[in-house]
């Protein structure tokens, strides 16, 4: 699966060329974090302690309490307490396509009609969309299926020149209708149904998915007035060259979707590591056993758990480690911190720590993390209350992969660590040890500086999100018009878009323009006109003409539109 990560900065020369803001529409920039790193560097230092009669101690740290005592930190300056406290605070738009199809196409009334059903029988005949995800730059293209087996909660479609045996479909049938459908429903929520083809069954076809076992994308939630591209209806397609029905892969990957159907009805914007955690531990629940990334994961344990980057080399242990977090969290709290997890409108770290408050625990995300990197290590349920270990039986982790070990002292270590990665630095002692660490108490949140000043505007990132930042001006008294500003842009290409766009009739609808550095190739069929897409690798000044809409007033908007719509297995 690729993870497309987006975002977009601004400077904005609010002196548009010959035009006059409106003096009441007057913003505010967010202070920007200085230049970007991923890590953090520190310095860890260890030495004995004198004492007269050396002892050898197992000492393990205590177990947080429901009223932790903070640690003495630096204060940050008021500015950077501001810009922390806000974006700690942003719930970000969900990215609904039937309103951007009102907005950019003018197309889709304000309430769709509910479609009549199709009552598809045996042998029917349908021709479907398929997403190329391994094409650079990816590609749709059409295959014909026939329907060939049917159950309560489910029709099967294998495209025309596979032959797979029917007792194979039907024993993944069973399965999907007697175990992954309920088990999933019971522990992760209901998906959309009947949803947008007015029927209570889910669409699984099955033949030539290229570059993936199978996916689900929320596109084909929605009518192909919508998305050109949609299926209209409530589907996984299955990959026929990677796996089979009737084997226990197969079905693994109906559970994993599945998760994911139901996540987009409840929370459709969750973050990309929290989702595919859950897919991950949907698996195991339905009974087919531990992720087999576990493993890859903890040979890589610096890795940021809470964010995935875009490197496929990095791919296995991001899985692996979103799935074991979302198994502790599972052992730890049970299955109704799972059950309103995914119900809970914020995503990520905040939707992790909304959902422990509305249970009763007043754990922050920190002291969680904590307590999960040391039962990665010691896996000892025993150990403070079971909050350093799994209680599971199918569990069996490798020890984690060692970054330094040290048996003679004093010794120094100075080193990088991801957010919210860990590294294992083994001190090998007889004696009681001393440790002091030295680090910095914040990290940067954008590799880039503001173009001048001290402020820029940031989309932040998110899957499935649109996020806006819109002003008036009035252009009543120009015959010309022309808007420049600088931009920095980091968005997946041919995926993911940010678009300058203005409306006329107060927001109603939108025109999507063109910039210097704009494209209006869409392969992926996500975009909506002219956009910036892929990575500018600096400040790039950009320059749009607005002269058509001279003598009006207007609205101008920057709008990134982040889909992460497609989850793969």
């Amino acid at each position: 699966m690729n993870v497309r990560t987006t975002f977009l900065s601004l400077i904005l020369l609010l002196t548009l060329l010959g035009c006059t803001p409106l003096a009441t529409q007057a913003t505010r920039a967010t202070p920007a974090t200085t230049a970007a790193s991923q890590f953090v560097t520190a310095t860890l230092l260890s030495s004995p302690i004198p004492t007269a009669t050396p002892t050898l101690e197992k000492t393990l740290p205590p177990p947080p309490t429901a009223t932790p005592q903070p640690a003495a930190t630096a204060t940050p300056a008021p500015e950077e307490t501001d810009t922390i406290r806000q974006l700690a605070q942003i719930q970000l738009p969900n990215r609904d396509l039937n309103d951007l199809a009102r907005r950019f196409k003018g197309v889709l009334p304000a309430t769709p009609a509910t479609p009549v059903a199709r009552p598809f029988t045996l042998g029917d005949t349908d021709v479907f969309w398929v997403l190329d995800s391994s094409a650079k730059p990816p590609r749709q293209f059409q295959i014909t299926t026939t329907l060939l087996y049917r159950t309560e909660h489910s029709y099967w479609w294998v495209q025309d020149g596979f032959a797979v045996p029917e007792a194979d479909i039907a024993a993944s049938a069973r399965e999907f209708e007697d175990n992954i459908y309920p088990t999933d429903r019971q522990f992760f929520g209901s998906e959309w149904s009947p949803g947008v083809d007015n029927d209570v069954r889910i669409h699984i076809v099955m033949g030539n998915v290229p570059g993936v076992a199978g996916y689900y994308s929320a596109a084909n939630e929605y009518s192909q007035a919508a998305v050109d591209y949609s299926n209209q209806r409530e589907m996984f397609l299955i990959n026929l060259k990677a796996i089979q029905p009737g084997q226990r892969q197969f079905n693994s990957v109906l559970a994993h979707e599945f998760q994911h159907m139901i996540h987009w009805n409840l929370d459709p914007n969750e973050d990309t590591w929290v989702n595919e955690g859950l897919s991950e531990l949907a698996k195991f629940l339905t009974g087919y056993g531990q992720s087999g990334f576990v493993s890859t994961y903890l040979q890589n344990p610096d890795l940021q758990l809470t964010s995935w980057g875009q490197e496929d080399h990095t791919r296995r242990a991001n899985y692996g480690g979103s799935y074991l977090f979302a198994l502790y969290l599972y052992n730890r709290f049970g299955s109704e911190m799972i059950h309103r997890l995914v119900e809970q409108p914020e995503n990520g770290i905040a939707g992790i720590e909304k959902t422990l408050q509305a249970l009763g625990y007043s754990i922050s995300f920190d002291q969680l993390f904590a307590d999960f990197i040391i039962s990665n290590y010691l896996n000892d349920p025993l150990l403070a209350e079971g909050q350093w270990g799994y209680a599971v039986d199918e569990i069996n982790l490798p020890a984690p992969q060692l970054a330094e070990s040290h048996t003679t002292f004093p010794v120094e270590v100075e080193g990088e660590v991801q957010q919210y990665g860990v590294d294992y630095i083994e001190l090998a002692a007889n004696v009681p040890l001393s440790v002091a660490f030295s680090g910095p108490i914040t990290a940067p949140l954008l590799n880039n500086k503001a173009h001048s000043g001290d402020y820029q505007w940031y989309s932040n990132r998110g899957d499935n999100s649109n996020t806006t930042l819109s002003r008036s001006f009035d252009l009543r008294h120009l015959s010309e018009a022309t808007l420049k500003f600088w931009a920095w842009y980091d968005i997946e290409p041919d995926w993911d878009y940010a678009y300058v766009t203005v409306s006329t009739d107060g927001g109603a609808t939108w025109d999507i323009l063109p910039a210097t550095s704009t494209t209006s190739t869409n392969p992926s069929g996500n975009a909506y006109g002219p956009g910036f897409t892929g990575a500018s690798g600096e400040w790039i000044q950009e320059t749009v003409d607005l002269s058509p809409y001279a003598g009006q007033e207007i609205l101008l908007r920057f709008a990134a539109a982040k889909p992460k719509s497609i989850r793969c297995s």
